[in-house]
């Protein structure tokens, strides 16, 4: 799921594969957790967030990350969880 889209959106960015896979890998994990098969159709949907620094060099090569999940309560509807995504994009030597 999260495989499909998640590459092409960080394309223009051109990113090095391996390194969107990782991502891609990562979130795909998340939401696996928040929507396991047997809640199908009944799942809140998910927001993702992706941070990246705005002077980012050109050309970077080595990259890492770290993700944060948040489940907070749904102002909007009662007993209903709203989860977030954050993926932090991070430049070796930054």
């Amino acid at each position: 799921m999260v495989n499909a889209w998640l590459p092409e959106v960080l394309a223009p960015l051109h990113l090095p594969l391996d390194f969107l896979n990782r991502i891609a890998k990562s979130a795909e994990a998340v939401v696996g957790r928040a929507m396991p098969p047997e809640t199908a159709g009944q799942a809140q949907p998910t927001r993702f967030f992706i941070y990246l620094p705005a002077n980012r060099p050109l050309n970077v090569q080595a990259w890492g990350f770290f993700r944060l999940e948040k489940v907070e309560p749904d102002a909007e509807r009662a007993n209903a969880r709203r989860r977030s995504i954050e993926l932090y994009l991070i430049p070796e030597g930054q």
